[in-house]
């Protein structure tokens, strides 16, 4: 057998990783986003092999320890983060200052055995191929299966324009085409949760969107708890079982996907003449890459060149679950190169992020200079994680949460803090820029100011309590609508029957309204529960029936 391969098993295993956390986290991420960690993890393991192999002078005792080294390596994150709740006579273990050097200690015990063994390691190499090749495969095969099934849709037809019976808009005249903006601020709070159980009395944004003439549904309800559950209903008007997506299929979020991309709403507007403008939001799954207009950043070769290092949303998680967690959460104490390469490719990365979110912002602000009729869909990740505006915009210094802990939006902690602020700018650049729309536009538009699910407070998706459910189902809706439809946005409007009212009042659609449901989404079973509404009004806890 020759010598190189040896370090088969190793690179293998060092690919795993990037391989397992690309199946798990479909279709939020593509092959394409495993590639450069891929390749990175790779040359980790061929390191690990030839440092290995230079220090024990013996092919397979390289090859068994390297591969220890990477197992210890890529399973730091997953042992670190449970033992940060573990305490034993005060001590916490999930500390790095204790389990770092624990798992060194006990990495150099295996490796100075393994290195006095008088064993000829002859069957080392079967056993370590044989689990190296079935450890990537069955996440491989997952991760291909899905890529062509995927590929099959996007290749046919869309299944979910057409639900429901044949609609005829009717258009009185090019006048009649009022552009339509569908402007999406995930996981905005509804007034009444911030003023009464976060206690913020100074919350104005509603009241400045009802001064500029919008209708606020101060009753306001998402039909389900999740951005790509509840977005594809909105544009679709419809409950998911009625577009005929079964949430057991393993792969329910392809036809999700392709809902949200080719929803009813969209194939209405377009049949009537409108063009869709689709602002990118750097989550995927609402990414409407063939719209008409598809509008992304246009960022200056300088600005290219200074985040041209920056983690990927998918490499920041693969780094959290590694050994490198240790490097970036030390580096002020380490003061390494190494853990301020790793610190400036997350800081670049949020760079990345803010330009997203400024983009979106000055696209929005040019919209109406833009000839009619448009369909302008706008997803702003913000208010929700990861913090990165001030409340006058500026630059944040918060790290992207990592962990629940880190995501919970509950009042007095540092996480309302940072959400509160990011909130205010987002509030306040979108009151600005809607301001200039209706003073630039010379047919008054149609302005849907809306958030896909309310922030979370502690949802227990096994366990719920009605309380947490009210908070991450009470969502902001504001539409500026024509003079006479503004009574037909009632107070308690949920998000499917969104676009039923806007159609209707705009081309006498017809479209008879939907029973106004919130439906809990069980990630463990990934079915749906009816969540009875309305909520107890005292906040009391009641068991999902």
């Amino acid at each position: 057998m020759p010598s190189w391969a040896w370090a088969i098993p190793p690179v293998l295993f060092a690919i795993h990783p990037a391989v397992s956390l690309l199946a798990s986290n479909l279709p939020d991420a593509v092959p394409a986003d495993a590639l450069r960690p891929a390749l990175a993890s790779g040359a980790l393991g061929l390191i690990a092999f030839t440092a290995a192999w230079i220090v024990l002078r013996r092919l397979w005792k390289a090859c068994l320890v390297a591969c220890l080294i990477i197992l210890v390596f890529f399973s730091y994150g997953p042992v670190y983060m449970p033992l940060k709740a573990v305490e034993i006579l005060g001590v916490t273990l999930g500390r790095h200052r204790i389990l770092l050097p624990a798992l060194v200690v006990a990495l150099a015990l295996i490796a100075w055995r393994v290195a006095l063994s008088p064993s000829s390691g002859r069957l080392v190499f079967p056993v370590l191929a044989l689990v190296s090749l079935a450890a990537p495969l069955p996440p491989a095969v997952q991760v291909v299966l899905y890529t062509l099934r995927a590929r099959q849709t996007s290749l046919r037809p869309s299944a979910s324009a057409p639900a429901g019976p044949v609609l005829h808009l009717r258009v009185a005249g090019p006048a009649a085409r009022p552009d339509i903006y569908f402007i999406i601020l995930d996981a905005h709070a509804r007034e009444d949760v911030v003023r009464d159980y976060y206690g913020d009395t100074a919350y104005d944004f509603p009241e400045a969107l009802r001064a500029m003439g919008f209708v606020v549904a101060d009753e306001a309800r998402s039909n389900y708890l999740r951005t790509v559950l509840s977005v594809p209903a909105t544009l679709n008007m419809e409950y998911l079982d009625e577009l005929g997506i079964d949430l057991l299929d393993p792969d329910y979020q392809i036809p999700l996907t392709d809902a949200l991309a080719h929803s009813r709403t969209r194939s209405l507007l377009e049949g009537i003449g409108y063009s869709m403008y689709a602002v990118t939001s750097s989550y995927r799954p609402t990414e409407i890459v063939d719209a008409d207009h598809y509008l992304a950043p246009e960022m200056g070769e300088l600005d290219r060149l200074e985040v041209y290092w920056a983690f990927t949303n998918f490499e920041q998680l693969l780094v959290r679950q590694s050994a490198l967690v240790a490097l970036l959460d030390l580096q002020t104490q380490l003061d390494s190169s190494a853990a301020g390469f790793l610190a400036q490719g997350l800081d670049n990365a949020k760079a990345i992020r803010r330009e997203i979110v400024l983009s979106a912002l000055r696209n929005l602000e040019e919209a109406p200079r833009i000839p009619g009729p448009k369909f302008y869909f706008v997803h702003i990740i913000s208010p929700h994680y990861p913090y990165l505006f001030g409340p006058s915009g500026e630059v944040t210094d918060y790290p992207i949460p990592t962990g629940n802990e880190d995501t919970l939006v509950l009042p007095g902690t540092p996480t309302w803090t940072r959400y509160r602020d990011q909130m205010e700018f987002i509030d306040d650049e979108i009151a600005r820029i809607v301001r200039g729309i209706l003073a630039q536009s010379a047919t008054p538009p149609v302005i849907l100011i809306h958030s896909d699910h309310g922030p979370d407070t502690g949802t227990e998706l096994a366990q719920p309590d009605s309380l947490s459910m009210h908070h991450r189902t009470a969502i902001l809706s504001a539409a500026y609508l024509p003079t006479e439809c503004r009574d037909d946005y009632y107070p308690s409007v949920s998000s499917v029957n969104t676009f039923r009212i806007v159609l209707n009042c705009l081309f006498d659609a017809g479209l008879p309204l939907k029973a106004d449901r919130s439906f809990l989404d069980d990630e463990t079973t990934q079915g749906l529960v009816l969540f009875p509404l309305p909520l107890p009004e005292d906040g009391q806890d009641s068991e999902v029936p």
